[in-house]
């Protein structure tokens, strides 16, 4: 092989294993996982997939300017069950005793956040976002 066409060679190997390492990082994501950069939701609690107790918190930290709507297995969080800390936008539930949700059940468990801008109307909310987790 003449000197010039390996000194290509060894970029153009570079270039295409890189952008196999970029392919291979957006298909392992999964689409409906909020990402810290995403429009409205920041991070989720817990995390899809984790393992919880039956009275770890549940809920969602928003962006800023963002408000919402928690379920928890088909059950609608009452407003006045969630801690609000509208200083860091969180929207969270801790089952406990006299709350629609005395303990998470032991199995997998799902959430659902129907959300929305601040400024609009629950009637203008984005399409929910789900997530599940398992309780130990």
């Amino acid at each position: 092989m003449p000197p010039l066409a390996r000194k290509l060679v060894v970029p153009a190997v570079i270039v295409v294993a890189l952008g196999i390492f970029v392919a291979a990082g957006f298909l392992a994501a999964d689409p409906d996982e909020p990402l810290v950069t995403s429009r409205a939701v920041e991070q989720l609690i817990p995390a899809r997939g984790a393992e919880v107790l039956r009275q770890d918190v549940v809920g969602v930290d928003l962006a800023p300017g963002w408000t919402g709507r928690l379920r928890i297995d088909g059950v609608f969080v009452p407003p006045e069950q969630l801690e609000q800390d509208n200083g860091l936008n969180q929207l969270l539930f801790k089952p406990g005793e006299g709350k629609v949700i005395e303990e998470l059940s032991p199995q997998q468990n799902c959430a659902e956040l129907v959300y929305w801008q601040v400024a609009e109307s629950a009637d203008q909310a984005e399409p929910p976002l789900r997530w599940c987790f398992r309780v130990s």
